[in-house]
């Protein structure tokens, strides 16, 4: 679960500029457990950056369940793209819950530490902050969301996802679920995707659906299978994959997701319709595809046509 912590300073207008924390990658060395290094080149860095207006931290504690000992770390890039400086650290946690909160200890620790005043801090999760407690309501864990209800499917695909997240439900925030209803039409599909942050469990509650997903490569292996009424499939997170109504009815689906915030990237709407587009040269060789094929795909699939 990625967190993000945001710091502010009061500085004049002309001085302001960005940088961010970007979430800790492989490629950075761990190291055993003790922050003094990385403490003191930060603070330092920080203090001869009077630039800096605001920092807008990304960091991440996790251990994925293996029982070698946990990563936690962030980067530091400027507004040009380029990282300043990383930290990362190996630590003795088996326990999920107790790396996430390490991690966000460790950030206080490195930046709320420094020699700068009027300093305001605020710690999110996946994007919302957090609540405090004691200011709990029930509206925060309720919301009416129309799930016994079907939704419009008269668009191309056919179907149409009615999805439950910590947008909707305050309450949701760090408990890493969310809940979605889908319909489809008759040859309704839901086209292939990912979500980068969650796993989905998906159950039919009406009709016949075609559903499946790609293993990573190199082997690339389709995994999939007609589920009737009752049946339940399971996509793993981050992998590409798809549901089509291959019934002689309407079908409906209701599909748990193992986050508060699941995202979702759609393959072909990403690569053909980003803004800006990705040049021709770029897909008519990643695709194999003639440049008018590619232009044709980018009309189908741009925001703006």
């Amino acid at each position: 679960m990625a967190h993000t912590l945001e710091m502010r300073r009061k500085m004049m207008p002309s001085l302001a500029s960005n940088a961010h924390f970007q979430e800790c990658g492989q490629k950075h060395q761990l190291v055993s457990e003790g922050y003094t290094p990385f403490e003191g080149s930060v603070r330092r860095s920080l203090r001869n950056s009077p630039d800096l207006a605001w920092l807008e931290v990304s960091f991440n504690g996790s251990n994925l369940g293996n029982q070698e000992p946990s990563g936690i770390g962030g980067i530091l890039g400027d507004e040009n793209g380029l990282t300043r400086w990383a930290f990362s650290s190996l630590i003795r946690i088996k326990d999920s819950n107790k790396v996430e909160v390490r991690a966000i200890l460790l950030e206080i620790r490195l930046l709320v530490r420094r020699e700068v005043d009027n300093l305001l801090v605020e710690v999110f999760v996946n994007g919302k902050v957090c609540k405090d407690p004691k200011l709990a309501q029930a509206g925060d864990f309720f919301f009416s969301s129309g799930l016994d209800m079907p939704s419009n499917t008269t668009n191309q695909l056919g179907s149409n996802a009615n999805l439950v997240t910590v947008a909707q439900i305050a309450g949701l925030n760090t408990l890493g679920i969310s809940i979605v209803r889908i319909d489809y039409a008759l040859n309704g599909l839901i086209p292939p995707h990912t979500h980068p942050w969650t796993s989905e469990i998906l159950v039919v509650i009406e009709g016949t659906l075609y559903a499946g997903f790609v293993t990573s490569d190199p082997e690339n292996r389709l995994i999939s299978k007609v589920l009737n009424k009752g049946d339940v499939f399971v996509s793993p997170i981050g992998l590409i994959h798809f549901q089509f109504n291959v019934g002689q009815t309407n079908a409906i689906a209701i599909a748990g997701l193992s986050s508060q915030n699941p995202g979702i990237v759609p393959i072909a709407n990403s690569v053909f319709g980003s803004t800006p587009p990705i040049s021709n040269d770029v897909l008519a060789k990643a695709f194999q595809l003639g440049k008018n094929v590619v232009d044709s795909l980018k009309s189908k699939f741009s925001t703006s046509s």
